[in-house]
């Protein structure tokens, strides 16, 4: 069975995400003052657009490197589990 081979670069940003993602709603489920759950909401927003650069961008180098396709087609699918955390942060701290 081959190695699951993904874009270091991608790994990163994706458990970089995630953190941010678990800081969110830890600072909101322990009452950290507004401006600090505003604030990393912003970077929560910033992190869907730069998700959705960062995809299109590999799924475009999926094209153009032969070599490495099934890199970035990794890469891709891992990125695309960013967004249910996402989500799901937002219906959490909707809902409490």
């Amino acid at each position: 069975m081959e190695a699951f081979k993904i874009n270091s670069a991608a790994a990163l940003y994706f458990c970089a995400s995630w953190l941010v993602g678990l800081i969110i709603l830890m600072a909101y489920l322990a009452g950290a003052l507004n401006e600090v759950v505003v604030f990393l909401l912003v970077i929560s927003i910033l992190n869907i657009i730069v998700n959705a650069i960062l995809i299109i961008v590999l799924l475009l180098l999926y094209y153009v490197f032969s070599e490495n396709r099934i890199e970035f087609r990794n890469s891709a699918v891992l990125l695309l589990f960013n967004f249910p955390d996402i989500l799901l942060l937002y219906f959490i701290i909707s809902i409490i």
